[in-house]
């Protein structure tokens, strides 16, 4: 078995003016564990393959989407041309897709019985003795226990089954995660600074709360992995992020097969988390260590080579999308293919960036906000698709009213296979009078724009009535040059012109767009 070489160094990255930066700064060395630096691979360079036939290739994965079976849609979910895997790698991460055995509902009917409670137990155990035992079952015992979220119904059945049974190291860990998952609520997605300090006490307090059930739980089941991994993480929020990085080694190499654990450690490492470069090594010398009998492993080097690009705004840059790329290669996995469709789509390839989100979604299918990013770019110009995404999230979901009115949306996308604004003769379909459907008019004329389809008159010119109705938006001119530019049409130049005349040069990603539309200006001289 041959693989890619791993690690970006931070050294190259920055000549890419990608350097990571930390929230916090790095904890005291640690020169015992201090791994050599890895080698340094050479710059990528990007390489377009225009062969491929995207439409019938995304085609092929919108049918693919219609598989009932979660681990079976996975592995036959087609490839993007330039990006096969090794297939133990991809058999590996599908079979992480598996359904749990029991759902919220199962577990809330066993545990009102002492019968029921035993049984739990009992599956739990078989279920922690196979992931050590079984290749095919290594960390299911994980997933058996990620449904336990900071939904209500979670909240409240874990919390019964801990009281019900307080020695329980499975109870204590479904609590526990649950509780996690609640201080991660309340901390929100909002940088610390911009955090109330009650939400962020709040959050704090109920993660400590969290690592202390974690810990009983792994103290009484020294072997269950989950609590120790769900424990590092629930550290690093209550504020122990030097703590948490060395007991992500003591998972790790309590369990140096194990995926999640090696998540966990490699989470802890990164220095926007409190972490090194040193401490990346490290971990990354593990897990060169051990992927040969634990393919998976490999999609953590994948997420390390491509760590300081990651959680970024989307870049359309050459070297980011090359190099993005080239960590791809080497394993699948999720953030990393989000990514790398983020920069196809900012560089206005919707096509290529639709495939590689579709990819994200093939490994990560549960995850609602692949689902939801795809769900966006396919509501007007793939309807059908997008409502399997949205069934699928209200089959987890059944009571948001939001994902709800999505379906109402594209359901009648689909009767008029048209967009939810416009009609066949043009008019507008409904409006509340304000921005919310100028707003609208704009996605969906890019989206349709974009799409490279030609669907009716109407849309084919969408621009020329946003540019009649805002003649003085920069952002309307904006997407009128990208529409028409990705369409062939010439009066891109104007619409571009436009754009740099009236424009604040403090506008969102001004910078950028106004040197892509000089590129253009230029090159028509």
């Amino acid at each position: 078995m041959s693989f890619v070489p791993i690690r970006f160094a931070l050294v190259p990255l920055l000549s890419f003016g990608l350097a990571a930066c930390s929230e916090a700064g790095p904890p005291a060395p640690q020169a015992a564990h201090r791994a050599p630096a890895p080698r340094v691979p050479s710059p990528p360079t990007l390489v377009i393959d225009e062969s491929i036939d995207w439409d019938a290739l995304l085609l092929r994965m919108q049918e693919a989407d219609r598989i009932d079976d979660d681990v079976e849609r996975c592995l036959n979910y087609p490839d993007v041309p330039g990006m096969v895997w090794d297939r133990a790698i991809v058999e590996a991460r599908c079979a992480l897709q598996r359904r749990p055995k029991y759902d919220l509902e199962a577990i809330g009917q066993r545990i009102a019985s002492a019968q029921g409670r035993a049984a739990l137990e009992k599956d739990f155990a078989a279920l922690l003795q196979a992931h050590y035992d079984t290749p095919s079952e290594r960390d299911q015992i994980g997933n058996a226990f990620e449904i336990f979220d900071a939904s209500p119904e979670a909240q409240d059945i874990a919390r019964r089954w801990h009281e019900l049974s307080p020695d329980s190291a499975y109870g204590r860990l479904a609590y526990g995660n649950a509780l996690f998952a609640a201080a991660q609520a309340m901390r929100g997605t909002r940088s610390a600074s911009a955090t109330a300090d009650v939400d962020m006490r709040n959050a704090r307090e109920t993660a400590a709360r969290a690592a202390k059930l974690l810990a009983e739980a792994h103290a009484a089941e020294p072997r269950l992995t989950p609590a120790c991994n769900a424990r590092v993480a629930a550290l690093r929020l209550s504020g122990g992020d030097e703590d948490a990085f060395a007991l992500g080694r003591r998972c790790a190499q309590n369990d140096p097969m194990s995926y999640s654990a090696a998540v966990g450690w490699k989470t802890a490492a990164e220095p926007r988390w409190g972490g090194s470069e040193a401490q990346l090594s490290e971990v990354e010398q593990h897990l060169l260590k051990h992927r040969g009998a634990a393919p998976l492993l490999n999609s953590v080097l994948a997420s390390l080579a491509a760590d300081p690009l990651l959680n970024r705004e989307p870049d359309p840059d050459d070297a980011v999308v090359a190099a993005l790329e080239r960590a791809a290669r080497i394993a699948p996995h999720g953030l990393v293919l989000n990514q790398l469709s983020a920069s196809w789509f900012a560089r206005g390839d919707e096509k290529r960036g639709l495939a590689y989100l579709s990819q994200a979604v093939r490994f990560n299918i549960g995850s609602t906000s692949y689902r939801g990013f795809r769900t966006h770019q396919n509501l007007f110009t793939r309807p059908a698709w997008a409502k399997l995404d949205i069934e699928y999230v209200l089959r987890r979901f059944p009571n948001s009213i939001y994902h709800k009115q999505q379906l109402v949306q594209v359901e009648e996308n689909l009767r008029n296979d048209t967009p939810a604004l416009l009609a066949r003769d043009g008019t507008v379909r409904f409006d509340d009078g304000g921005q919310g459907r100028k707003a609208t008019l704009m996605a969906e004329c890019e989206q349709y724009g974009l799409s490279g389809q030609q669907s009716s008159e109407v849309m084919n010119d969408c621009s020329d009535s946003l540019v009649m109705e805002w003649p003085e938006d920069p952002e309307v001119w904006r997407v009128r040059a990208d529409v028409l530019h990705a369409r062939g049409d010439p009066r891109a130049l104007d619409a571009a012109r436009k754009y740099l005349e009236i424009a604040p040069a403090d506008a969102p990603d001004h910078a950028k767009r106004a040197a892509r539309y000089r590129q253009w200006l230029k090159a028509d001289r």
